[in-house]
């Protein structure tokens, strides 16, 4: 027998399917009207934070547990994925990320780069990162073809490290150079990894048509101002990615 419980969490309604038996009816229902309380009133601090998507499908897999362990089991992990979920919200990411890749340019008449409105992105790697993104150093990664004149913004995901999971939605696209040999553009947008809160970033796009068409990305968070050190950074790992592609291309 299968039993549904609707309990109104925050603003939202919450229907967790409880299956029982004839044997551990008695039970097993007060093991699970203990812990929908303690769901319910961590899924309203879930959804305050914006986090009620990743949260519904935490309480699926909790569910199943219910009738797996004993009762002070159950509690247990149901206060864990509470706390677990305000501690998550609150960590912001802090490091910068770096690429290098293949990219060719749309738009234009030819392959001049002076005309292009847009890009498209071939084979493409991290060549460097730092912070709480250190581990995607050697990771392959997937862009998203997107058009900066006029811009094609929001580009949800901009880039995509699904290994990780980290990504990056670009929010706004800033031709700061453009020539026959090279196109250089900067923006904002949203950084996201698992275990971190949505974080503000600044990005930067070299790109060139020296000897083959190569690209270097390059993304930090902005937690706090980005001074001018911050920048710094962003132009140093593009240097890194545009020498690491060259000489995997050549090789």
């Amino acid at each position: 027998m299968t039993i549904n419980i609707h309990s109104e969490c925050s603003l939202n309604q919450l229907v967790i399917e409880f299956p029982l038996n004839s044997a551990a009816k008695c039970e097993n229902w007060h093991r699970y009207c203990l812990f929908n309380n303690i769901v319910c009133a961590a899924f309203a601090v879930a959804q305050s934070l914006g986090t009620k998507k990743k949260w519904i499908k935490k309480v699926k897999i909790m569910k199943i547990s219910v009738m797996r362990h004993k009762f002070s089991t159950v509690v247990l992990l149901a206060i864990t994925m509470a706390f677990g979920t305000v501690n998550a919200s609150a960590v912001p990411i802090d490091g910068a990320i770096g690429f290098g890749g293949l990219f060719n340019p749309t738009g234009g008449a030819g392959v001049d780069l002076s005309d292009a409105t847009g890009l498209t992105f071939g084979f493409s790697f991290v060549s460097a990162a730092s912070g709480d993104l250190a581990a995607a150093v050697g990771e392959n990664v997937f862009f998203s073809d997107f058009d900066f004149d006029p811009a094609s913004t929001p580009v949800t995901p901009l880039w995509d490290i699904p290994t990780l999971g980290y990504s990056f939605d670009l929010l706004d696209v800033n031709v700061t150079g453009q020539t026959a040999a090279a196109l250089n553009l900067e923006g904002t947008g949203i950084m996201m990894a698992a275990g971190f809160d949505d974080t503000p970033g600044e990005w930067v796009f070299s790109g060139d048509s020296v000897g083959g068409v190569f690209f270097t990305f390059s993304s930090i968070s902005t937690t706090t101002p980005v001074a001018e050190p911050g920048t710094a950074l962003l132009l140093g790992l593009g240097l890194l990615g545009m020498g690491i592609v060259r000489r995997r291309r050549n090789g």
